[in-house]
């Protein structure tokens, strides 16, 4: 019987999502980031309607928008320049 369960156990697996190897650096270079779709100055409301997605998908995933719009500048980006954390306030 406890034979059983863990062979249940294993067939079920881990609560955490395993990701392949290869899976991350494909991610990387299919994948998109938040990019800035037109000049913005420094100290400047990010609006979401002010980003877009560009790849390769190094920088901030759209699924993370939320925790940037509303956020300000620290300093003047021109248009199509990937958002990175240290741009913000």
């Amino acid at each position: 019987m406890v034979e059983n369960v863990r062979t249940v156990e294993a067939a079920l697996g881990d609560t955490e999502k395993q990701v392949a190897p290869g899976v991350v650096d494909v991610r990387r270079r299919i994948g998109r980031s938040l990019v800035t779709r037109i000049d913005l100055a420094a100290g400047e409301e990010i609006r979401e309607s002010a980003l877009t997605l560009k790849c390769p998908g190094d920088g901030i995933p759209w699924s993370e928008r939320h925790r940037i719009v509303g956020r300000r500048l620290r300093r003047a980006l021109p248009a199509n320049s990937k958002l990175e954390a240290e741009h913000l306030d």
